[in-house]
């Protein structure tokens, strides 16, 4: 299994901002399968892209990794934040944002 360097989380970290909402949001798939702060870290820049797919699914691989890391205080707070400022109609959508404010509340 391949496993990034830090030199490979700083990289994919500063090119999140030049890339089309369709990688965004694959990446942001991607991350969610990997239990790392680095990942949570990419994945809370996503969730401030002004496309809401990309929130979407950065929030949906936050939801899934919050059951296996460790978040400080801080990093939950600007969570809650981002969450509770996103507005969809899905119910889909509305299920998993009410699962990951359980875990984050």
């Amino acid at each position: 299994m391949f496993e990034f360097t830090d030199v490979d989380w700083t990289r994919l970290n500063s090119i999140v901002e030049n890339r089309d909402s369709t990688w965004l949001v694959r990446c942001a798939e991607t991350l969610g399968d990997i239990n790392s702060k680095l990942a949570f870290e990419v994945l809370m820049k996503l969730t401030a892209n002004e496309d809401i797919e990309v929130q979407i699914s950065a929030l949906d691989s936050i939801n899934a990794l919050l059951s296996t890391l460790c978040i400080d205080d801080g990093s939950m707070s600007d969570l809650r934040e981002r969450v509770s400022q996103l507005e969809t109609s899905s119910n889909v959508v509305k299920i998993m944002l009410s699962s990951l404010m359980k875990k984050i509340s």
